[in-house]
């Protein structure tokens, strides 16, 4: 997941919006009205993610997927137009299908982890296969509460997994070759933040 800071202020555009209409509820983030501040959401999200889907961290344009809420609007209705809630995700696409992971899969679940500063340190990578695992000694969340956040995600869809677990080869035969800047190629990665849990 892509390590977000939740701390930052949205968008100009949330901000008007928000202004002009103090009374604003879940239902309205799907009008219309708020179409222009959600486009400028979903843009500043993708820079501030690294053009990055904030689950899967395949790459994702400024003008593909949607905006995630990360806390479900249904369940937290409160939260549904605020800033530090909000993410870019994918569309969850494999082989042509929609939503077989990120955040249309996840749909109204609550997940015992979020992507912020840290949320990396409970998963593993299997250097096997792409999987990502639930980390061995993670403080704070059970293991079998992040298996279930691994598949409420849909983070281990075969398409994903494979496509993680190329990346993944090359930057160990980066590590193997002796390569003295990995942050580097990190730095320019899909899969970066589960890769430099490696």
């Amino acid at each position: 997941m892509v390590e977000l800071d939740r701390t930052m202020a949205g968008p100009q555009e949330l901000a008007v919006y928000l202004e002009k209409n103090p009374a604003a509820t879940a239902a309205d983030f799907d009008d219309n009205t708020f179409s222009f501040a959600k486009r400028a959401i979903k843009g500043q999200r993708n820079t501030e993610q690294g053009g990055l889907c904030v689950y899967c961290e395949q790459e994702l344009s400024h003008t593909a997927g949607h905006v995630e809420h990360i806390k479900p609007r249904s369940v937290f209705p409160s939260l549904s137009l605020a800033y530090e809630n909000l993410a870019h995700s994918c569309e969850g696409v494999v082989n042509g299908r929609f939503k077989q992971h990120c955040g249309h899969l996840k749909d109204n679940f609550v997940r015992a982890l979020e992507p912020e500063s840290g949320c990396n340190r409970a998963f593993g990578l299997s250097t096997v296969d792409g999987h990502i695992v639930p980390a061995a000694s993670f403080v704070g969340v059970t293991e079998g509460n992040l298996k279930k956040d691994i598949k409420i995600l849909g983070l281990n869809a075969s398409d994903l997994a494979h496509a993680r677990n190329k990346w993944l080869q090359e930057y160990v035969n980066l590590l193997k070759g002796g390569v003295q800047d990995p942050e580097a190629f990190l730095a320019i990665a899909p899969f970066r933040y589960i890769l430099a849990t490696v």
